[in-house]
């Protein structure tokens, strides 16, 4: 698999399980064996997605300026949020 390919690989894919329900005295080796290749086939996807080096754009960068100048006291605390919605 290239590295664009990956790249183009949703996380639902990754994360979709393989494994039937099984009870315990019909799984077999060979079906414990492929689960396993399977995921770990899924964790080195995993780990390459996580260790690429991703930059913010632009409009995020300038998003991130401005709130990091925005004094503390003019966000709404979470307790107040909290009463709010969650009455």
């Amino acid at each position: 698999m290239h590295a664009t390919d990956e790249k183009s690989i949703s996380i639902n894919t990754i994360m979709t399980p393989s494994v039937e329900v099984q009870t315990m005295g019909s799984a077999s080796l060979d079906n414990i064996h492929e689960d396993l290749v399977s995921l770990q086939k899924d964790v080195q996807l995993i780990k390459h997605i996580i260790s690429e080096d991703f930059e913010l754009n632009n409009t995020t960068k300038k998003a991130l300026k401005a709130a990091r100048k925005r004094p503390l006291k003019t966000y709404t605390a979470q307790r107040d949020v909290e009463k709010e919605f969650l009455r």
